[in-house]
C-alpha cells in the first residue's frame, strides 16, 4: 500500500459507547452477572445479520475512548481472513457487561471482530450504515474498494464461499468426491464454508467487576501487546476534560454529540469547522501546486498522531507554548470537574479559543493576516513542519488584545521584506529550531520570542533600507554560529551555477521564488503576498474620492491590512504617528522599501567571499 492510500475505516461495525449509563459512575453495579450468561465463545452465528436486533452483535460497544477501527493495513486484514479460512486460531477476546444497559463492550479484540463481519457482510466502510454512522471520506471508499477486490481476488468474498459452500453440500449430499467436480479453490472455499459452524470459535475472556475494573482492565491491556503511549493513556485518563472532549469532537468531525454535556449544536458546528481547516486536508492527496498546499499537513492522519496535534493546539491557545507539563495540564484541568455545567462551559470556550487563535493567520475575518500556508509552514523542500505553524500561532495570537495588535502591526509594516528573509531563511532556523530542542510537542516561549526577534531585525532594516540578506546574515550569527556556517556554505555552493544543474532543493526554492515574488498578488497596504480565499477586496480609489465598486477598482488585501489600512498608511506617512510608534516599542521604517522580482537563476544575494 502506497503512502498516499489509507486503511478502511470499519470504526460503524461496533459502535462506540460510554462504559457507564449515567454521569455518577459509582452507581454501575458490578457486572458479575456476565459470568451467568455462560458463553465462553463467539460463534459463526454471532457475526450474521439478524433483523430482529436482539443478536450478541447488536449489543457489542466498544469504550467511547478507544481508538477509531481504523489502524489495520490491507496485508493485516487479509491475514486474519486467511487465518479463518484455514481453520487457525483467532485469538480471543476480552469483554465487560455494562448490566444497566445490556451493553457488552469490547475492551480487546474490537479490530479482529470487526475484520469478519466486514468480510460477512460485505461492508467495508462504504456502505449506507457506515454514512449513518458518521461521515465517510472519499479516500475511505477509494480505501473499501481496494480490500474488497484484493479479498476477491486472493481469497474469495463471503458470497463466493457461501455458493461454493452450497456446491460442496450438494455434492456431498449426494455421495459424491467433490474433487471430482470442483476446481481446487472452489473445492477449498466450499469445504471452508461447510465446516465453519462447527468449527468457527473465538474465546471469550470476561472482565468482572464495575466501571472502574472496565477501565483499568481496557488501559492495562492496550499498554501490552501494542502498547498506548504515555499520551494515550493520559488521554483516556482525563478524557471527561473540557479539552479531551473538545479534541475528540474535531477528531470525529462534529459526529460524537454525546462528547457535549451542552451546546451541541454550537459545538458540533465549532468542531466540524476546525476539523475541515486542520484535519480534513491529511485524508486527501497533497496538491500538486504549491499554491493549493493545505494550513495543516500530517502524514500519518487516522490515528492518535492527529490528537497530539490538537492537543498542542489547545496547548498553545491557552499557554502560548507546547511541553510535557503544558500537555498534562491542557488535559488535566476540569478532569475530575463533577458539575457538568461547568464543564459545558469550559468546553465550547476551548472550541472557541483555539478557532480565534487560527482566525489570527487563516481565513477571511478582520483579524486574520492571510499567511500562505506553503510560504510559511512548508520548507522549500515542500515538506509541512508543525513547529513551523505552531511558532506563528503563539506569536500572533497570544498576550492581550493590545499587545497582539501592536506585534501584527509591527508584522505588516515589514511583511514584504520580512517574506523575502523568510523564503531564503526559513530551512536555516528550522535547522537552528531542531538544535536548540524545539518540536511541536517542545515549544516554549524563547523559541516563540525567536520569531519575533527575527521580525524585529527585518522591521529595523526596512528602515536602513537593507537586503533579506542583510537581515539573515546578521540574525544567524548572532543567534548560532553554526547555522550561519552552514547557511553561507549553502549559498556558496549553490551560488552561480547553471539552472540545470541546481540541486533538487534548490530547484524547489526557485519555484517558491517565482511563485511568490513573481506570479502572486501582493497586498498593496503591507506588500506581501496574498492568499486567495484569506483575503478581503479593497478598492484601489476609495470611493470617498470618486471609486467606483466595478472590477477593475477591486484588489485583493489581507483582512487584517484592510481593517486597519488608515493606522498603516498614516503611520509610513506622518512623523506624528512614527513617534507614537516610537513610544510603545515599534520603529517605523520612514520609507518603504519595494520588492524586486527575484529570478530562478539569481537569488538576489550579494557576492559573499
Amino acid at each position: 500500500m502506497s503512502k498516499s492510500e489509507r486503511n478502511v475505516n470499519l470504526d460503524h461495525h461496533i459502535p462506540s459507547a460510554s462504559l457507564l449509563s449515567y454521569v455518577d459512575y459509582n452507581k454501575v453495579p458490578k457486572s458479575e452477572e456476565a459470568q451467568l450468561h455462560k458463553k465462553d465463545n463467539l460463534e459463526y452465528r454471532d457475526f450474521l445479520p439478524d433483523d430482529s436486533g436482539l443478536s450478541i452483535w447488536e449489543r457489542l460497544r466498544k469504550p467511547e475512548f478507544q481508538r477509531a477501527t481504523n489502524s489495520w493495513e490491507d496485508d493485516k486484514i487479509l491475514n486474519l481472513i486467511r487465518t479463518l479460512r484455514a481453520n487457525q486460531v483467532i485469538p480471543g477476546v476480552i469483554l465487560w457487561l455494562n448490566t444497566k444497559t445490556g451493553h457488552i463492550f469490547v475492551l480487546d479484540g474490537a479490530h479482529r471482530l470487526s475484520v469478519i463481519r466486514a468480510w460477512i457482510v460485505n461492508d467495508w466502510g462504504d456502505s449506507k450504515a457506515a454514512l449513518e454512522y458518521g461521515f465517510v471520506e472519499d479516500i475511505e471508499v477509494e480505501a473499501a474498494c481496494r480490500i474488497r477486490a484484493r479479498i476477491e481476488e486472493e481469497i474469495g468474498s463471503y458470497q463466493s464461499s457461501i455458493d461454493a459452500g452450497k456446491r460442496f453440500k450438494k455434492l456431498v449430499d449426494e455421495s459424491k468426491n467433490p474433487s471430482d467436480y470442483l476446481d481446487l479453490k472452489t473445492e477449498a472455499l466450499g469445504k471452508f464454508m461447510y465446516n465453519l459452524n462447527t468449527a468457527f470459535r473465538i474465546p471469550i475472556q470476561w472482565v468482572t467487576g464495575d466501571y472502574r475494573t472496565a477501565e483499568d482492565s481496557f488501559i492495562n491491556i492496550n499498554t501490552g501487546g501494542t502498547p498506548l503511549s504515555d499520551q494515550e493513556v493520559l488521554f483516556l485518563k482525563k478524557r471527561r476534560s473540557p479539552v479531551a472532549r473538545a479534541i475528540s469532537g474535531i477528531a470525529a468531525n462534529g459526529t460524537k454529540p454525546t462528547l457535549w454535556l451542552k451546546y451541541k449544536d454550537e459545538c458540533d458546528k465549532l468542531s466540524r469547522d476546525l476539523y475541515s481547516i486542520m484535519l480534513a486536508p491529511s485524508d486527501s492527496a497533497l496538491p500538486e501546486r504549491v499554491a493549493d498546499y493545505p494550513l495543516c499537513r500530517s502524514e500519518k492522519q487516522k490515528n492518535f498522531e492527529r490528537y497530539l496535534f490538537l492537543q498542542n493546539i489547545f496547548s498553545i491557545s491557552m499557554f502560548g507554548e507546547t511541553g510535557e507539563d503544558k500537555l498534562d495540564k491542557v488535559l488535566a484541568e476540569y478532569a475530575d470537574e463533577e458539575d457538568n455545567n461547568l464543564v459545558a462551559d469550559k468546553t465550547i470556550e476551548a472550541l472557541q479559543r483555539s478557532k480565534q487563535m487560527i482566525s489570527h493567520v487563516h481565513g477571511n475575518l478582520s483579524q486574520s493576516l492571510g499567511l500562505y500556508p506553503a510560504f510559511y509552514f512548508y520548507t522549500n523542500k515542500g515538506l509541512y513542519k508543525d513547529l513551523l505553524l505552531f511558532l506563528f500561532l503563539a506569536w500572533f495570537s497570544v498576550g492581550s488584545t493590545e499587545e497582539i495588535l501592536h506585534r501584527k502591526i509591527k508584522f505588516s509594516m515589514a511583511r514584504d521584506l520580512f517574506e523575502e528573509v523568510w523564503m531564503i531563511g526559513k530551512d536555516s532556523l528550522v535547522q537552528y529550531f531542531g538544535r536548540k530542542g524545539a518540536g511541536p510537542s517542545r515549544i516554549t516561549n524563547k523559541h516563540v520570542e525567536t520569531i519575533g526577534q527575527l521580525i524585529d531585525f527585518t522591521f529595523e532594516a526596512k528602515e536602513k533600507s537593507l537586503s533579506s540578506f542583510d537581515v539573515l546574515d546578521n540574525f544567524l550569527k548572532d543567534i548560532d554560529p553554526k547555522v550561519y556556517a552552514d547557511f553561507l556554505k549553502q549559498y556558496k555552493q549553490e551560488r552561480g551555477k547553471p539552472f540545470g544543474r541546481f540541486s533538487e532543493a534548490t530547484k524547489l526554492h526557485s519555484e517558491f521564488l517565482s511563485l511568490f515574488y513573481n506570479g502572486t498578488p501582493c497586498c498593496s497596504l503591507c506588500g506581501g503576498r496574498v492568499l486567495l480565499g484569506s483575503h478581503q477586496i479593497d478598492h484601489r480609489q476609495k470611493r470617498s474620492k470618486g471609486g467606483t465598486n466595478s472590477y477593475k477598482n477591486a484588489e485583493p488585501v489581507h483582512p487584517f491590512c484592510n481593517n486597519h489600512k488608515d493606522k498603516l498608511e498614516g503611520l509610513r506617512k506622518s512623523s506624528a504617528n512614527y513617534n507614537v510608534l516610537q513610544q510603545i516599542g515599534f520603529q517605523v521604517p520612514r520609507s518603504k522599501t519595494s520588492s524586486t522580482a527575484i529570478t530562478q537563476l539569481d537569488l538576489g544575494f550579494p557576492n559573499v567571499n
